[in-house]
C-alpha cells in the first residue's frame, strides 16, 4: 500500500476494498480494524435499502433459499480440543471431525436425505473428514447416483475433471472435504449441504456461496441449504448457519 502512496497518514488516490465477507468472524474487534482501515466509509450502505440479501434475490442475482436441517450427531471434546476451539477455530480439530464422522446413525440420516432429493438436482456436499467425503460417494454411487469426491491428497488434473464433469451434469453429487469452499465455480448448483461443523461465518457462506448464484448471474433460481445440527455437548458456541436466518425467508 505504501508503494501506491497510501499509509496511515497520507492518501495520494482513492482506496475502494471489495469483499464478499465485510467482516472477521465473529469478532468486533477484528472487524473495527477492517472498517478502520478503509476510513470508515462503506459506499454500499443504503444502496439495497434494508433487506440486500432479499433485494439481490428479486434481482435475480442471488438464488432464492430453501432451508433444511439436519439432526447431526453427538460429541464431546477433549480438553485439548476445547484448548484448540478456544484459540477461534472455524472448525472442529481434525480428531473430532474423524469421531464425528464415524457415527453410524448421523450417517444414516444424511444418507437418506441426500437419495430423497431430486435426482436431476446437481449437489455439493461439504463432509466432515476426507474418509467422510470419500464414504459419501462410495455409498451414493453404489445406490446409482453418480458421485465423486474431492479432497487435498486429489492429483490437480484428476480434481479438475471431476469439477469440470460435476459442472457438465456428468456428476450429480460432488462431495469434497476442504477444498472447494472458495477458487470452485459450479453456479448449476442445486443443493449445498454442510455437514462439517462450521462456527466461522466466513467459512460458512463461502460454503453456502457456492449454490447462491442467481439466474442473471448464470445460475439457479432456487437453491436448498442443508445443514446439519451437531451438538457439542461441551462447546457452547452456536455454529454458523443459524447467524443466517435472514437468507431463510419465505419466497
Amino acid at each position: 500500500l505504501e508503494q501506491m502512496g497510501i499509509t496511515h497518514h497520507r492518501l495520494t488516490r482513492p482506496l475502494i476494498g471489495l469483499t464478499a465477507t465485510p467482516f472477521r468472524g465473529k469478532s468486533t474487534v477484528e472487524t473495527e480494524r477492517l472498517i478502520t482501515r478503509y476510513g470508515s466509509n462503506r459506499v454500499d450502505e443504503g444502496v439495497l435499502g434494508e433487506d440486500p440479501y432479499g433485494r439481490l434475490q428479486d434481482m435475480g442475482i442471488l438464488a432464492r433459499t430453501d432451508h433444511d436441517v439436519l439432526e447431526g450427531g453427538k460429541l464431546e471434546l477433549t480438553s485439548r480440543e476445547l484448548d484448540m476451539m478456544s484459540m477461534g477455530r472455524g472448525t472442529l480439530p481434525p480428531d473430532a471431525e474423524r469421531r464425528l464422522a464415524e457415527d453410524h446413525s448421523r450417517n444414516r440420516t444424511l444418507i437418506k436425505a441426500l437419495l430423497g432429493l431430486d435426482r436431476e438436482w446437481p449437489v455439493l456436499v461439504f463432509a466432515t473428514s476426507v474418509n467422510h467425503a470419500r464414504f459419501l460417494a462410495a455409498v451414493l454411487n453404489d445406490q446409482g447416483v453418480h458421485s465423486a469426491s474431492v479432497d487435498s491428497e486429489t492429483p490437480t488434473v484428476r480434481r479438475q475433471q471431476i469439477i469440470e464433469q460435476f459442472g457438465k451434469g456428468r456428476i450429480r453429487v460432488l462431495t469434497n472435504y476442504g477444498v472447494l469452499h472458495q477458487g470452485f465455480d459450479a453456479p448449476a448448483t442445486r443443493v449445498v449441504v454442510v455437514a462439517r461443523p462450521t462456527y466461522s461465518p466466513n467459512v460458512y457462506q463461502q460454503m453456502i456461496g457456492r449454490g447462491l448464484r442467481g439466474p442473471r448471474n448464470n445460475g439457479t433460481e432456487r437453491c436448498l441449504i442443508l445443514n446439519v445440527s451437531d451438538n457439542v455437548i461441551n462447546h457452547q458456541q452456536q455454529l454458523a448457519f443459524t447467524d443466517f436466518e435472514q437468507m431463510w425467508r419465505e419466497s
